[in-house]
C-alpha cells in the first residue's frame, strides 16, 4: 500500500512543488515596491531651494510660466503627503524632489510631481524643525531648535544620510536661528 511512487506521479509532484515555488517567487516580487525617486530635475518651473527662493530673498520663480495670479482661485492639491509631526517653513524644491522638515524632527524628500516618499530621515539628537530646509551643493541643510542646544545638519540630499552636524549656541534658553539657508553655505 505504502511501496515506491511511480516516476509519473513523482515527477509531476516535483513539477508542482517547482511551478509553486516559481510562482510565490514571482508574486514576491511582484507585490515589492519600487523605492520612489524624483521627478525630472528638468522641471519647467525651476527649483525653489529654500525660503524666499534664493539668498536673496527674491520670492521670485522666473521659470514659472505655466500658473499665474488668476489661476489661484481654481487651484486643488495635487497630492497629499503623511508627516510625523507639522511642517511649518516653505518647502524646497530641487532636482525633482520637494524637501520639508517636520516638528518632530524629520526630514522628508519626495517625488515633486506624485508626492511619493523618496526617503526619510531623523534629527539625529533631538529637537524640532520649526523653519525651512535650504538645499545647494548635494546637500539638505535643516536648523534644528532644541533648547540651549541648536544645532545645523547636512544630510545627502541623494539618501538622506547624515553628512555632518553643528551645534550652533549653548547659551541657556538658545533655540535656533530661523533660517539654515543663512547658515549653508555651498562649499560646505
Amino acid at each position: 500500500m505504502y511501496g515506491p511512487v511511480p516516476p509519473l506521479r513523482s515527477k509531476i509532484v516535483r513539477n508542482l512543488i517547482l511551478a509553486a515555488t516559481v510562482a510565490a517567487a514571482l508574486h514576491a516580487q511582484a507585490g515589492a515596491a519600487e523605492a520612489a525617486t524624483c521627478a525630472d530635475a528638468a522641471h519647467p518651473g525651476g527649483d525653489w531651494q529654500g525660503y524666499g527662493h534664493d539668498y536673496s530673498n527674491t520670492r521670485h520663480q522666473e521659470k514659472e510660466t505655466a500658473i499665474g495670479p488668476l489661476d489661484a482661485p481654481i487651484l486643488s492639491p495635487a497630492w497629499a503627503l503623511k508627516t510625523e509631526g507639522e511642517i511649518s517653513g516653505t518647502p524646497a524644491v530641487v532636482d525633482g524632489c520637494l524637501y520639508v522638515g517636520t516638528t518632530a524632527g524629520f526630514v522628508y524628500a519626495v517625488n515633486a510631481d506624485t508626492g511619493e516618499p523618496v526617503w526619510t530621515a531623523e534629527v539625529p539628537d533631538g529637537g524640532v524643525i520649526n523653519a525651512s530646509l535650504y538645499v545647494s551643493g548635494g546637500r539638505v541643510f535643516a536648523a534644528v531648535a532644541r533648547d540651549s542646544a541648536p544645532y545645523l545638519i547636512a544630510l545627502d540630499q541623494a539618501d538622506g544620510t547624515l553628512l555632518w552636524k553643528r551645534q550652533l549656541d549653548s547659551q541657556p534658553g538658545s533655540e535656533t536661528p530661523p533660517l539654515a539657508s543663512r547658515w549653508a553655505k555651498p562649499s560646505d
